[in-house]
C-alpha cells in the first residue's frame, strides 16, 4: 500500500461506510518454541499448556480530532486471556513489576513514558458478525454488481464511491450470503493496576483480560511484546510470548468532530486504515 499523502481529510458529520473483512478460516503462523500460534478471525492467538491470550492482529489508535490534537494519538491494547485449568500466574522477573509484562518497540517516544495498566475477569458475551472475505470478494467482484463502482472512475463526483458502498451496505444481500457470528466476551469493571506490582489481584481466573493504555504520536506504527508466565502444580513454568502490531492508521470516533490528516501514514498492509465509529446513518 503506498503512503496516505498528506491532505486535509475533514469530517463534520461522519458516516458509517467500512467493512471490516475476516477470514473465515484460520491460518497458522510462526511460534515460539512450546507455543501455537494462529491468527483466527481477526485476533492473534497463542497457547501453552492450556492457556491461551490473545489480542488484535493490528491494533487501531484514536486520533483526537482538530480540537484536541496535540500530535498524539490514544492507544488501548487489550490482551484476553483463557486459563482454563487455572494455573497460577507468576511474572518473568520477580519484584519488577507490571512493566515486565507488556513492553512496546517504541517506548522513547511514548507521550511522557505513562502507561496505564487494568485487569478485569468480568465480563458479558456477545455476538459478533464475521464476514467471510472469500466470499464477498466473489460477490463484490461479479460484473453486474461492480458496475457502479466501474462507472465511477469515469465520473467526477466526489460522492461516487461512497454512493456505490452505501448501496452495497443497504441491500444486505452480500451480508446475508456471506457472514456468520462468533460468540466474543466484553470486560467490563476494570480495576487500575499499580505499576509495580508483582500480580494481579486474582491470579487463576479462567477468563480475563489485560487493558494497556498510552499515548503516542500519531503517524507512528509500533509493536508490543506481552510476556507472561503461568505456573503448573508441578511448579513446571508455561511460557506466553504475544507480538501484535500497532497501526499508523487510526480511528475516527468523535461524532460531528473535524479531523485533518496532516502528514503521510506509514506504508501499512491494515484491510482498512481509517475506521469510522459513533456514525451518523445516512
Amino acid at each position: 500500500m503506498k503512503n496516505k499523502k498528506a491532505k486535509s481529510l475533514i469530517i463534520s458529520s461522519i458516516i458509517c461506510l467500512i467493512v471490516s473483512l475476516l477470514a473465515l478460516s484460520p491460518f497458522f503462523v510462526f511460534a515460539q518454541e512450546g507455543q501455537t500460534e494462529k491468527i483466527e478471525y481477526g485476533r492473534k492467538v497463542i497457547s501453552n499448556e492450556g492457556v491461551s491470550i490473545s489480542a488484535k492482529v493490528i491494533e487501531h489508535c484514536a486520533w483526537k480530532p482538530d480540537s484536541e490534537n496535540d500530535g498524539y494519538k490514544i492507544c488501548e491494547a487489550i490482551i484476553y486471556g483463557h486459563n482454563k485449568n487455572h494455573y497460577e500466574l507468576t511474572v518473568d522477573k520477580p519484584g519488577d513489576g507490571f512493566t515486565t509484562y507488556f513492553n512496546l518497540d517504541k517506548d522513547a517516544i511514548v507521550k511522557n513514558k505513562n502507561y496505564d495498566y487494568y485487569y478485569s475477569n468480568q465480563y458479558e458475551e456477545y455476538f459478533e458478525t464475521i464476514l467471510n472475505e472469500t466470499c464477498f470478494l466473489d460477490y463484490y467482484n461479479e460484473s453486474s454488481r461492480n458496475t457502479c463502482f466501474f462507472d465511477c472512475y469515469k465520473s467526477s463526483r466526489n460522492t461516487c464511491f461512497f454512493d456505490c458502498y452505501k448501496s452495497l451496505r443497504d441491500n444486505k444481500e452480500y451480508e446475508k450470503n456471506c457472514s456468520f457470528e462468533i460468540v466474543r466476551k466484553r470486560f467490563y469493571n476494570w480495576l487500575p493496576l499499580e505499576k509495580d506490582i508483582k500480580d494481579t489481584p486474582t491470579n487463576s481466573d479462567e477468563y480475563f483480560a489485560y487493558k494497556v493504555i498510552f499515548e503516542f504520536p500519531q503517524y507512528e506504527k509500533a509493536r508490543y511484546d506481552f510476556s507472561i508466565n503461568y505456573k503448573k502444580q508441578d511448579s513446571t513454568e508455561i511460557p506466553i510470548l504475544l507480538d501484535p502490531d500497532i497501526s499508523a492508521c487510526g480511528i475516527l470516533s468523535t461524532a460531528g468532530a473535524t479531523y485533518t490528516q496532516t502528514d503521510n501514514i506509514i506504508p501499512t498492509t491494515d484491510a482498512n486504515c481509517i475506521i469510522i465509529f459513533n456514525c451518523i446513518p445516512v
